[in-house]
């Protein structure tokens, strides 16, 4: 629902009328089941749950990721979208490595900022499609099953 707020508040500061198309399934991220809450906003679209072919071709046309979970292990769309060289704004996770743009995820107004400087600012879109790319270089399953292997030889 921040999320959704920030991109009604950052929208009117685009050059372009870009979407928010929020991926997941229904009910995810605080948006009603059938929508209601996204589509008060203008430019809000629910894709709910997607298959693989549609999240790449999402990826590929992103000019950002948004990601604001409050509680997260890891953080693989951020990983993901790195590696597609498309810059992340998110609530602070490990995955980010310092490679995203960090804001406050109870803060709308710095989550909008973020968006707005994500898409619009060259300058910072540059370092961040640069900072991800040499984060998510060695965040491969290969280097995390050396890695796993590594730690129970440690352990024998």
């Amino acid at each position: 629902a921040r999320l959704v707020e920030a991109y009604g508040r950052a929208r009117p500061r685009f050059p372009a009328t870009w979407p928010l198309v929020v991926v997941g399934p229904s009910g995810w991220g605080g948006i009603a089941p059938d929508g209601a809450d996204a589509g008060a906003v203008a430019g809000v679209i629910p894709a709910g749950p997607v298959d693989d072919a549609t999240l790449a071709a999402l990826y590929e046309r992103a000019r950002l990721l948004a990601y604001m979970p409050l509680t997260e292990g890891f953080g693989f769309p951020p990983v993901e979208a790195m590696r597609q060289c498309i810059p992340v704004v998110s609530s602070p996770l490990p995955s980010l490595g310092g490679a995203g743009l960090i804001v406050d995820p109870m803060d709308v107004g710095e989550i909008a900022d973020g968006l707005v400087r994500a898409a619009t600012d060259d300058d910072a879109r540059a370092e961040l499609i640069t900072a991800g790319t040499e984060r998510t270089r060695d965040l491969t399953w290969t280097t995390s099953a050396r890695a796993h292997v590594a730690l129970w030889e440690s352990v024998r």
